[in-house]
């Protein structure tokens, strides 16, 4: 994405009718991708797709989740270990490696 581009999404109008639109059509995006999960509860009461984005945001992306992923990550490490190529392809283990340095580098 260009600087152009990304500007103006920076700069677009959080009120009028086609906030209002594009809101709703993101509300019922989410609803329909969370119905049954528990996803779905962190948006309750929700009338905006913002407000509900927001929400989903702050849970599965807030500091308490952040430090999960780097504890799963520590233990992954811990018992990520090379044998042979029978067992454990070496792209599968490198690529195990790389999930967890890319998540401990956030």
């Amino acid at each position: 994405m260009d600087d152009r581009h990304k500007k103006i999404i920076m700069n677009a109008k959080l009120e009028g009718a086609v906030f209002r639109s594009d809101s709703q059509r993101v509300l019922t995006l989410l609803k329909s991708l969370t119905t049954a999960t528990d996803a779905e509860n962190w948006m309750k009461g929700c009338s905006c797709g913002r407000v509900a984005m927001q929400a989903l945001q702050a849970h599965y992306d807030g500091d308490a989740e952040a430090e999960k992923r780097k504890e799963a990550a520590r233990a992954d490490l811990k018992v990520l270990f090379y044998r042979n190529e029978a067992s454990f392809p070496f792209e599968k283990y490198l690529n195990r490696l790389k999930k967890c340095f890319d998540v401990l580098e956030k």
